[in-house]
């Protein structure tokens, strides 16, 4: 087995309604102040798998014959998935002219699992991708029109994220018995290792509208990327 190497991206959260702290609904909007909200989410996660199975068999050429054959197969898997999650938001503006520039910090509650499996009598192999939450610490920047606003954003990401690999190794081998004699070995073993991902960068926008004096509804989609490990 070659190294894994895989990627995870996460848009997450979709929806998001935020009460915010601000003057009562006016003529003159503003956008300054500290606000706090729920939001509900759908989360499309995407790793990607890279790397070579590696393992050889024996060919019988006859009359006590015995060669080795070399494979090498490349893994391609992406066991992609998605869920619907849900979490809350905090965060703050301050409004000069028509520029709204703030951070928010939130927390999306979700569970993913993404499987890959492939079997073959010399080496099967199980790829498995799992994350749960997901915690963004980003700033903000928008323009206001009036009681909506266009913003971008981007910070820093947080998850647990786990890839793991298993598989049964069953490649073959030629013994050597002496006198020239030759046998078949098999090496059987059962193989495991993993690799944790907790931060990486998110970058997105989206827009939101005031609906009342102190609520307004937010819809943000979010690029997420946990890098390659």
């Amino acid at each position: 087995r070659d190294g894994a190497m895989s990627r995870l991206m996460i848009t997450a959260p979709a929806l998001a309604l935020a009460a915010t702290a601000v003057p009562a609904y006016a003529q003159d909007v503003t956008w300054t102040g500290v606000y706090g909200g729920v939001h509900g989410g759908f989360v499309d996660t995407m790793p990607t798998w890279t790397g070579n199975n590696i393992y050889q068999t024996v060919v019988d050429g006859g009359e006590g014959s015995l060669s080795l054959v070399p494979h090498n197969d490349t893994i391609a898997a992406k066991p992609s998935n998605n869920d619907i999650g849900g979490g809350a938001q905090v965060g703050f503006n301050f409004q000069a002219g028509a520029v709204v520039l703030g951070a928010e910090a939130d927390a999306t509650f979700f569970s993913y699992t993404g499987k890959y499996t492939n079997s073959s009598a010399a080496a099967s192999y199980t790829l498995k991708s799992h994350a749960s939450n997901l915690e963004t610490i980003r700033a903000r920047a928008g323009v206001a029109f009036g009681p909506a606003m266009l913003f971008a954003t981007g910070g820093i990401a947080f998850t647990n994220l786990k890839h793991t690999i298993t598989a049964t190794d069953m490649s073959q081998t030629i013994v050597d018995g002496g006198e020239g004699a030759q046998t078949i070995g098999a090496a059987t073993a059962n193989l495991t290792d993993s690799a944790k991902v907790d931060t990486g960068w998110t970058i997105g926008g989206g827009g939101e509208v005031r609906v009342s004096g102190k609520l307004s509804i937010s819809l943000t989609l979010l690029h997420v990327d946990f890098g390659t490990k």
